[in-house]
């Protein structure tokens, strides 16, 4: 995560406000990650981790986008680091590694939220691993969640 932070404030990107370090539910000062806005969209950068056959993801909310400043903690059961992070290669040929679209559509599928229909409209257009999907729907069907 800090590389991560190093790399936002290098492109004048970061903002410790939306920063987990920083919030005051935050005592222990456990890294739940940092968040970014690019042209009014929120950008999350939030770490995860293998632990026994989970896959425990930690996140954040803000007050101003929440009731009040919390950190949660998500443990998916059966869950694997590849099932979550997938390489996306772009159009110059780099590799871009982030949240697998099963992933980002098994979630926001399960928040069922008027604002996310058309996002998950074009992520079936894009095209979704089903057997992938299946197993990442499974894992959430048991997860659990922890908010402070």
């Amino acid at each position: 995560m800090e590389t991560i932070r190093a790399f936002l404030k290098e492109q004048g990107l970061y903002d410790h406000t939306h920063d987990s370090l920083f919030l005051s539910c935050n005592k222990e000062k456990v890294d739940f990650g940092t968040e970014i806005f690019l042209d009014g969209l929120p950008i999350s950068f939030t770490p995860f981790f293998k632990e026994n056959n989970n896959l425990i993801q930690q996140d954040f909310a803000t007050a101003d986008f929440s009731t009040k400043d919390s950190l949660v903690t998500l443990s998916l059961p059966n869950l694997s680091p590849e099932n979550y992070i997938t390489a996306y290669t772009l159009p110059d040929g780099q590799k871009l590694c982030c949240t697998s679209l099963e992933f980002v559509y098994a979630k926001k599928s399960r928040k069922n939220r008027p604002k996310d229909q058309g996002d998950l409209q074009k992520m079936k257009q894009i095209g979704l691993n089903e057997n992938l999907l299946k197993h990442i729907t499974d894992s959430f069907s048991n997860a659990i969640l922890e908010i402070k």
